[in-house]
């Protein structure tokens, strides 16, 4: 998992498809529509999306095994929690067709930020992530860029 300031990007070298991802959020505009830009194809694409935050027991808690997720928030702020996938209780196996798998988790996570405009969250597989947490007891409008890498064009 890896947790920083946008413009910190160049401080990862894990290739060419991690370079076209950061280079597109980079000039990516606040304003964009929402919906999904191939950039290569299956192997590294774009999700823009909007949706309400909400409370830490209704955030689902995934991980993914074909690819990496980078969250970049574009409006509002949501909090993140990062868990070792192998460390969780399953909750629905792995679907090969969403490159999913859902988790329990009562506990605490190991690390919980705040993600907003001009910060990134990269999610490797095995990197558990919960999304979408409010940061304060009301819902908020959360809008941002999910990019999703194939993880074997990264190098780690």
């Amino acid at each position: 998992m890896i947790f920083d300031r946008l413009e910190n990007w160049r401080a990862y070298p894990l290739g060419s498809a991690w370079e076209d991802a950061c280079e597109f959020l980079t000039a990516l505009p606040l304003d964009c529509p929402e919906g999904e830009t191939q950039l290569r194809g299956q192997d590294l694409y774009v999700r823009v999306l909007s949706y309400q935050s909400c409370a830490r027991r209704e955030a689902a808690l995934e991980a993914h095994r074909e690819y990496a997720d980078v969250h970049c928030v574009l409006a509002g702020v949501e909090r993140i929690e990062w868990y070792p996938a192998d460390t969780l209780e399953i909750k629905v196996p792995y679907d090969p067709a969403r490159d999913a798998e859902f988790y329990t988790s009562m506990a605490l996570a190991p690390l919980r930020a705040d993600l907003r405009y001009d910060r990134f969250a990269v999610f490797f597989p095995g990197d558990a992530h919960r999304t979408q947490i409010s940061t304060t007891r009301m819902a908020g409008t959360i809008k941002k860029a999910v990019v999703k890498i194939r993880a074997a064009l990264l190098r780690r």
